[in-house]
Order: C-alpha cells, then structure tokens, then sequence
C-alpha cells in the first residue's frame, strides 16, 4: 500500500495562489538607543546583543499577518502581532542618491501589559538596488544582498518612552511545517521505494 502523504504533499507544493508564512530568525548588535527613560527597557546598553523572530504572509504586495519576538538585555517581549504591515519597495532605476534604494520593511504594533510598542520594525535596504525585482513580498531574504539591515523597537511603558536601534549581523529563514511535511514525505516515500 502506498503512502497517501507523499501525493498530498505534491499537491501542498503546487497549489498555485496559496499564501504562506514565512519565519526569520535574526540576531545583532544596539548600535543607538535614542531614549530609554527611566529604564523602560531593563538592562540595555550600547553594543548588547539582540535576537529574536519575525514572520509575515506572501498573500499580496502588504500584508496584515505577521508577528515579531524579540529578547533584549533583560527584556523578553511577547509576540507582538496585533498590527503587522509587510512592504517591498522595488526600485528599478540605477542608484543616483541615497533615497534610491529596494527595500523590505516589516512592521509590527502591539500593547501587552505595561508596554505598548508604537513601531517594531526589520528594515532591510538594498543601495545597489539588486535585491528585487518586483513589489511582491520575497520568499527568501539573504543578508548579504542588503547594505542596511537595522531593528527597531519604539514605544512606552506607562510614562516613559523608548526608541532602540540594532544593525541585524544574523538573518535565517525557519522552514515552516508545510515544507517539513514536504520534506518528510519524501524522505518516506525514498525509504518506502528502498
């Protein structure tokens, strides 16, 4: 008897016009902290490392699923997915000036318990104006095609507001369940034909 996962995983693959998620891990380095009153983000200074993960859906030119997870010093943050705008900005003339560049930007508010996060946000720019070449979300992001890779995190708790940044040294796509199927499946099927 043959195993119905393999046909069914095919089919997974194939299927034209299905949306997916796609998850990055990133990690780095607080290259500016703008303001941290009263030390709303705990434990946070100059050259600390950062880590975390973000995830959007390819389903159009923006998307409103998403989310972003982030430790920082002594703070862990909540999955922040309240509010989640994904763009492209793909431009294809030759760089003449600073402003003209690709860009991916990914951001995310949310108010979890004290916290409410105005804009945390992975900005991505391409200055050579290479990485895309079209408006659509990307389904793979390589850091070596990016100039600037950058978090930022912007917001309050209570009365005290932050505004953090950190240049992403570590950008890593987590495969999703449905490729893991995808994956297995063949790997099964393999194993079944031996």
């Amino acid at each position: 008897m043959r195993p119905v996962i393999f046909p069914l995983a095919i089919l997974l693959a194939a299927a034209p016009g299905i949306a997916q998620t796609y998850t990055y891990q990133f990690a780095g380095t607080i290259n500016t902290i703008v303001l941290n009153e009263n030390n709303a983000i705990p434990g946070v200074y100059l050259n600390q490392s950062f880590s975390g993960w973000f995830s959007y859906n390819s389903d159009s030119q923006t998307t409103e699923i998403g989310a972003i997870a982030f430790t920082l010093g002594e703070f862990e943050s909540a999955v922040i997915d309240d509010c989640c705008l994904a763009t492209v900005l793909n431009n294809p003339a030759p760089p003449t000036s600073q402003s003209n560049y690709d860009l991916f930007s990914a951001l995310f508010y949310d108010i979890q318990d004290d916290y409410e996060f105005w804009r945390t946000g992975i900005t991505l720019k391409d200055s050579t104006c290479t990485a895309f070449d079209s408006d659509q979300l990307p389904t793979d992001l390589i850091l070596s095609m990016f100039s600037v890779a950058r978090l930022d995190i912007s917001g309050s708790k209570g009365e005290d507001d932050f505004n953090i940044s950190g240049r992403i040294t570590s950008l890593t796509q987590i495969p999703e369940p449905a490729s893991l199927l995808i994956l297995l499946s063949g790997t099964l099927c393999l194993r079944r034909k031996m």
